[in-house]
């Protein structure tokens, strides 16, 4: 009779373990991974103002015009970052927890909210990068939408109550494009 008393509470037990590292653990980020999504966490609720510093020449989109990241949605593995470029607000850049590092993803939508085709394009950390920079350099995904993202990287940097740069770089043709949102002051 005792080693039935023991039988059910061992069983619990050992399915709970069992089943603990599964529902508790998320993806092992590098330290510097760590800290800079926590920096970017730490940012959450608010918004910031900023401008195109970089763009080709001819650029008609960007350059000149006012910029605001939404820092928002924010869990212990994404962080959403709604963009707004002038009038446009169809950008949006997520930066999760993968499972070999950072991910950034890129969401386009329409003016009525439908998703467009170019989207979800982005790249995942190779390296543990630094913990005020970060690199994704595109992925397959991305390749296969646009061929001429082979050569290509974004690349975020956060330097806590001064800036937040995200820019682009396509080294095979040289494009770039770099935003700069100011941390120093957050819009209302």
């Amino acid at each position: 009779m005792r080693i039935r008393s023991f039988t059910a509470p061992l069983l619990l037990v050992l399915v709970v373990a069992g089943c603990a590292p599964s529902l508790l653990s998320r993806p092992a980020l590098a330290p510097e991974q760590q800290a800079f999504f926590a920096e970017l966490r730490g940012l959450c609720g608010e918004s910031f103002g900023g401008t195109a510093v970089e763009a080709p020449p001819g650029d008609t989109v960007y350059t000149g015009s006012r910029m605001v990241m939404q820092v928002r949605d924010c869990t212990d593995d994404q962080v959403v970052i709604p963009v707004q470029v002038g009038e446009d607000r169809s950008r949006t850049w997520i930066v999760s927890r993968g499972e070999a590092g950072l991910r950034l993803t890129h969401i386009h939508r329409h003016a009525d909210g439908t998703e467009d085709e170019n989207s979800r394009y982005g790249g995942t950390t190779l390296t543990p990068g630094e913990t005020w920079r970060q690199d994704f350099p595109a992925d397959t995904f991305s390749v296969r939408m646009v061929p001429g993202r082979a050569t290509q990287s974004w690349t975020m940097e956060l330097r806590p109550g001064d800036s937040f740069d995200y820019s682009l770089h396509r080294t095979a043709t040289g494009l770039r494009y770099r935003f700069r949102f100011d941390l120093a002051r957050p819009q209302p």
